[in-house]
């Protein structure tokens, strides 16, 4: 595959069933992230990724739209010397109400680290970058809702001890200040219903040096929840999701472990 693995692709089935695969990257990259796609319905994608030619350093959007993708849209130019958008899980894209699509992505300098979000209603038109934390992160995710509320957390490079922070987005109101649900714990994993639920899924080392996978949850009714212990012998989380009203979680106890969560 030329260019490989320069370079951002795309595949898709055709009606025949052959496997067509394409760059949507722009010419001449040396290195790029792994994209971020969102299916909007009816054919129209949007991707974004980090993308670098050795020279300058870029974060770049494209629209698929029936066929197509569109060319590649800088929205950050910046000397590769100077500035990375590279750290994991970044950038991604999900979609954050109707036809609004919300972009979290990390801007890395030697003297300074942003994380940043941005939001376009279609794709091409994007508003300006907001700040989430002027301290970067080393790993976030960012978790959608399905129905435009969102929620991105992630470990803040500056604090001491490791401590997990969260915003959360609302499509009327935009991000929430910044909160920590859980002091002293690092890289949660999160899930968030359409109805405004959260929930937290976290190991947690004891100082015996063995660890527990521990649950904390939020209710819009009842603010959040006592952490409760799932499992007191773990190696950790592996996974969080909601199942329609359903919270499901996976973690490791010497085998693979999959269980629902009563509320």
């Amino acid at each position: 595959m030329s260019g490989w693995p320069a370079a951002a692709w795309s595949s898709h089935v055709d009606a025949a069933g052959t496997v067509i695969g394409e760059s949507i990257n722009q010419p001449n990259g040396t290195s790029a992230s792994s994209p971020s796609l969102l299916e909007r319905g009816g054919g129209d994608l949007a991707a974004a990724w980090a993308w670098s030619d050795g020279v300058r350093a870029r974060v770049l959007v494209s629209r698929r739209t029936g066929s197509q993708w569109s060319a590649p849209k800088t929205l950050e130019d910046a000397d590769r010397t100077q500035v990375t958008f590279t750290v994991d899980g970044s950038p991604q894209v999900i979609a954050a109400g109707g036809r609004t699509i919300l972009l979290v992505y990390q801007r890395s300098s030697a003297s300074a680290a942003q994380l940043l979000a941005r939001t376009s209603v279609d794709g091409d038109l994007w508003t300006d970058a907001q700040v989430l934390t002027p301290n970067g992160a080393d790993s976030f995710q960012l978790i959608g809702n399905g129905v435009g509320g969102a929620v991105v957390i992630w470990h803040e490079l500056a604090a001491t001890p490791t401590t997990a922070t969260m915003r959360v987005f609302d499509p009327g109101t935009g991000w929430s200040p910044p909160i920590v649900p859980v002091p002293g714990v690092g890289g949660p994993l999160a899930a968030m219903h359409p109805d405004g639920r959260i929930a937290l899924f976290y190991g947690e080392i004891r100082r015996d040096g063995s660890s527990s996978a521990v649950l904390q949850r939020f209710a819009p009714q009842t603010g959040w929840q006592p952490a409760e212990v799932v499992e007191p012998s773990s190696g950790g989380p592996t996974a969080l999701c909601f199942a329609g009203p359903t919270l499901v979680g996976a973690w490791y106890n010497g085998q693979g472990v999959v269980a629902a969560f009563p509320e």
